[in-house]
Order: C-alpha cells, then sequence, then structure tokens
C-alpha cells in the first residue's frame, strides 16, 4: 500500500479510504514491531497530504490522537514519520479547511515573501562578504547590516540592527 500512495501524480488516497483501511493503519500504530508503526504512520502521513477532505477523515477518525501517542515512542524512525504526519494533518489542509480559499492566497503571498527575503539575505551576503588576510571569509547578517548601512550613512542603525539579529539569534 505505501508503493501505492508513493505515486506522485494520483495516488489512490480516496481507494485506501473508501477501503477503511485506515482503521488498519490506526491499530498498527500499535503492534509491537516499530516497522509495522513506522509503515503504518507512513501510510496515514500520506493520506494526510492529500486533499482537505481526505485530511478530515483523518481528522474524524482521531488520527492525531494517536500519532500524539506515538511521540513518545523509543523509535525515532516512528517519532519522526509522526511529526511529518502531524505537519500534515495541521498544515495547509486545515487552513484551507478553517480559512475557505482565501488561506490559499496567504500562503501564497507568505511563501513568496519568504523566497525573496531569502533570495534578498544570500545576495547580500554575498556582497558584503570579506576575505581576512589569513584568507577566511567573513560575512553574514551581522556583516551585511552593519557594512551595508555604514555605507548608507546609517552605522548607528546597522549596529543596532546586527545587535538585535545576534540578540535574537542567541533568545
Amino acid at each position: 500500500i505505501r508503493k501505492l500512495l508513493s505515486i506522485e501524480n494520483t495516488p489512490p488516497i480516496q481507494a485506501v479510504i473508501d477501503a477503511n483501511l485506515t482503521q488498519v493503519f490506526i491499530r498498527l500504530l500499535y503492534h509491537e514491531i516499530p516497522k509495522f508503526q513506522f509503515e503504518s504512520a507512513w501510510c496515514l502521513t500520506n493520506i494526510a497530504s492529500g486533499s482537505s477532505d481526505h485530511v478530515s477523515s483523518l481528522i474524524e477518525k482521531d488520527v492525531v490522537t494517536h500519532f500524539m501517542q506515538l511521540l513518545n515512542s523509543p523509535h525515532l524512525e516512528v517519532v519522526e514519520q509522526v511529526i511529518w504526519g502531524l505537519g500534515n494533518i495541521a498544515g495547509v489542509g486545515v487552513a484551507i479547511a478553517v480559512g475557505g480559499p482565501g488561506a490559499t492566497f496567504w500562503m501564497i503571498l507568505c511563501g513568496l515573501f519568504g523566497m525573496a527575503s531569502k533570495f534578498t539575505e544570500c545576495t547580500l551576503g554575498q556582497k558584503y562578504r570579506t576575505v581576512r588576510k589569513n584568507g577566511r571569509i567573513m560575512g553574514g547578517a551581522m556583516h551585511y547590516l552593519s557594512e551595508g548601512l555604514r555605507e548608507k550613512n546609517l552605522a548607528g542603525l546597522g549596529g543596532f540592527l546586527a545587535g538585535a539579529f545576534c540578540l535574537l539569534c542567541i533568545g
């Protein structure tokens, strides 16, 4: 079933739900063999990556509670898979179910803002990096904030923002 749910274009998620296999996967979450726990968590995670209706069917079967209980598992691969599943359940599906189509707009907008800020951060990091006499490269957010704003005669603001960045990273 794992291979069926791994089909990239159109995995048969609805067919798995209609066959009531989710109940089997939930029971296997409590099997004594960790490999069975992992495989069933993996299948439930793939089901949770489907549409909001698929996520709703898992929520109705109380999969979240079962996943939360497995977070205490001594088997890290099971815990990791459960975290992926909880992320899929609490992610896009719930946002769309609760927020409607407007949630999709805001997720796209946040994604574009995140990509633009990462691009800007990488570009500034390359522009304002310096090579020391020993050949080591010095750069990063604190460096480009202080050096870049110093060029614009805003050294005080640059120093403040660099210090604030440092403190926020520590805390």
